[in-house]
């Protein structure tokens, strides 16, 4: 199997959102949305009950799907050897990691 393509867990979500946000809305059209009930929260745009249970499953089926046909993940924020290794060209450097250890 390849390994992972890791981009920015900003910009992975950054798309699944945008896709599942419109896929929500062209779901539930004008009762996409609802004002906010909260106090002082009242001018904000907010999904309405149904259309967030549909958005959240849709979003988790995206990502879902992105990760096993594109093998593309959000970066976790962990920088592993393998990471390294890649960005690197694909020289594998543990070894000399090790040495260093030892010494």
């Amino acid at each position: 199997m390849e390994d992972k393509v890791l981009v920015s867990k900003s910009k992975f979500t950054e798309c699944v959102d945008e896709i599942a946000t419109q896929i929500t809305y062209l779901n539930y059209g004008e009762d996409t949305y609802e004002l906010s009930g909260e106090d002082g929260q009242e001018h904000v745009t907010i999904f309405t009950e149904e259309a967030q249970e549909f958005y959240s499953a849709t979003f988790d089926d995206i990502e879902r799907l992105i990760n096993s046909t594109l093998n593309v993940w959000a970066n976790s924020g962990e920088f592993t050897m393998d990471a390294f290794n890649n960005i690197m060209g694909g020289v594998d450097f543990t070894e000399s990691l090790n040495q260093l250890k030892e010494l």
